[in-house]
């Protein structure tokens, strides 16, 4: 008899079927990357993903659409491999690359989200972030409602995406070093603002310091070891490395 996995994921936390999940494998110099949707667990005790999307990248290269996995297969994987994703950062991914957002995650304007209650019945344009008329992210209806977020800290929550978005764009937009390691800690400071306004802790080790734009540390390792004080950092990146170039 095959021995299960396990149903934890790599943060140690139970898999959540119908949640976002991604995993990463390396195979011959080239890593894949695959996010998507948990369905099920198989027999063996693996997990099924529905793909939405899958990047792939060579050896320390930029990371591209993966043409051998297509969106809406179905890929088998141990659980312990996979990190929980979550969909105002898929949102936000999906559009810097310029790829279709999914139907289900399409916004419906005009539609309230049902599930929340009373005086947090936000509807989904509410939740909405823009940004030079571009969909930056959605708010996560669910934390809204379970954090009891009112409108007057929702409307300052969104003001911090649009403040990333500015700060990443101006970090796309230099290969000043300085810029972008002033540029990474103004990203930081961001960071705190938001959990304060969430009412989670002021607590560094949460932070996405990885996701800045020209930062070539690892984002996947690093993801896995949030809320740990470890880090992976590239020699070579720009804002993060000790190499003096």
């Amino acid at each position: 008899m095959t021995e299960k996995t396990g149903t934890r994921d790599a943060l140690g936390n139970e898999i959540s079927l119908g949640q976002l999940y991604g995993y990463s494998v390396d195979n011959s110099g080239h890593t894949h990357t695959v996010i998507g949707k948990s369905q099920k667990f198989t027999a063996t005790g693996k997990l099924t993903i529905e793909v939405i999307f899958s990047k792939s990248a060579l050896w320390m290269g930029e990371s591209k659409e993966n043409p051998w996995i297509e969106k809406g297969k179905k890929v088998s994987v141990k659980p312990s491999k996979c990190f929980p994703v979550y969909e105002e950062d898929i949102a936000h991914y999906l559009i810097e690359s310029e790829v279709d957002i999914p139907k289900e995650y399409q916004l419906e304007m005009e539609k309230p989200i049902d599930s929340l209650a009373n005086d947090f019945n936000y509807t989904n344009e509410e939740l909405a972030v823009r940004y030079n008329g571009n969909l930056v992210c959605v708010l996560n209806p669910y934390l809204i409602n379970k954090m009891k977020i009112d409108r007057e800290t929702l409307e300052k929550l969104k003001l911090t995406h649009i403040e990333r978005a500015k700060i990443f764009a101006a970090m796309e937009a230099t290969d000043d070093v300085f810029g972008l390691k002033y540029l990474a800690e103004e990203f930081d400071k961001l960071e705190f603002k938001q959990q304060a306004l969430w009412g989670w802790p002021q607590d560094a080790n949460m932070h996405r310091w990885f996701d800045v734009p020209k930062c070539t540390c690892p984002k996947m390792d690093n993801a896995e070891r949030l809320g740990t004080k470890y880090r992976i950092i590239a020699e070579d990146c720009p804002i993060h490395g000790t190499n003096e170039n």
